[in-house]
């Protein structure tokens, strides 16, 4: 499993072309996935549970995936997120977090958030590692470009927060979108 990367003992996570997906039912008639990951250099099957993993409740071969799961000594991998390369859910939360960003920039006069922003896009390799990067490995926003729209979803808490005062709500919403950097 050299393609695999592992960033916990337990833990594996790449990305795979999803060659094959079976249906099957475990023995308390539970339905899950039995699924063929083909990576550059090898391919492997691992099971997915739909009431247990994030991502599609259906899944179809011929599609690319970003996969994380857990590693079982001897047994099969356990997928822990499936997330569709180029999935439209995924376009759209990133779509929705531009747009719930210059929400807040048009209401808020600014000078931190305008400071945070301008040394973000100044940093050419800072900027596409924020827009493009996974905001987990295996929990929530685990997909390409879910380090933003996370970042989006705390600065727009801050910026509904009642408990910090309208003078303090730039920087707070410019920690929010810089708080996991």
């Amino acid at each position: 499993m050299s393609n695999i990367i592992p960033f916990k003992p337990s833990w594996f996570s790449g990305h795979f072309d999803l060659a094959g997906v079976e249906t099957q039912f475990d023995r308390n008639q539970r339905r899950y996935f039995r699924l063929l990951l083909l990576g550059a250099d090898l391919s492997f099957t691992a099971l997915a549970w739909p009431d247990q993993y994030a991502g599609p409740e259906s899944l179809s071969p011929g599609v690319k995936v970003n996969v994380t799961g857990i590693l079982r000594g001897n047994q099969l991998p356990v997928c822990k997120t499936i997330m569709v390369v180029g999935d439209p859910m995924v376009v759209r939360l990133n779509s929705l977090a531009v747009c719930r960003l210059s929400m807040m920039r048009s209401w808020l006069d600014a000078p931190a958030l305008n400071a945070f922003g301008e040394a973000l896009w100044r940093n050419e390799e800072l900027f596409s590692s924020f827009l493009t990067m996974p905001a987990s490995r295996h929990h929530h926003h685990s997909y390409r470009g879910g380090l933003f729209v996370h970042s989006v979803d705390v600065a727009l808490r801050m910026f509904g927060s009642s408990s910090i005062a309208l003078e303090d709500k730039p920087l707070a919403v410019a920690a929010g979108l810089a708080h996991d950097m």
